[in-house]
């Protein structure tokens, strides 16, 4: 408060002085209030700006030539090989397409009556491998297969009372 509010005040009966005091104050703590807000969001936008720093992928040079270059050897081997795990086992995607072929003539069979117990193992490997396999989408087409098996499997359980 400057030194010409303060002589203003002094002019002022001692209720109007004090109904004006409280205004200012009242303004004040709005002042405040509106500072301690605009100081919590900035501290959200600077939590933000630093996760999002460490979750943002590093920048790396990228040589548009070798986007456009074709690996050698037939499309077959390129799939395979974009297809293998770390460790080189088999392709994951086709493993699981034969899984679900599998499971559907699995579904029919039993449908038709008991499974065999060769049957039963088939059905009980392929429920190992994708109860054990980490969902991690490559893509859509792939997790389409990933659920169906599941259900597929579920439902085969359920005809035949395993569980």
């Amino acid at each position: 408060m400057d030194k010409g509010q303060k002589e203003e005040l002094k002019k002022l009966s001692p209720r109007e002085r004090v109904k004006k005091l409280k205004e200012l104050e009242d303004q004040r703590k709005k002042e405040f209030s509106e500072i301690d807000e605009m100081i919590e969001a900035s501290m959200k936008e600077i939590d933000t700006d630093d996760l999002a720093s460490e979750i943002a992928p590093a920048a790396r040079e990228v040589n548009i030539d070798d986007l456009f270059e074709q690996e050698q050897g037939s499309i077959d081997a390129s799939l395979k090989k974009a297809d293998e795990d770390e460790e080189g086992h088999a392709p994951k995607y086709t493993a699981l397409v034969q899984d679900y072929e599998n499971l559907k003539d699995l579904s029919y069979a039993s449908m038709e009556g008991p499974l065999s117990e060769r049957q039963i193992q088939l059905l009980d490997q392929i429920g190992e491998r994708i109860s054990t396999r980490k969902y991690v989408s490559e893509s859509d087409k792939l997790a389409d297969l990933f659920v169906a098996s599941r259900s597929v499997l579920y439902q085969v359980k359920k005809y035949q009372g395993i569980e």
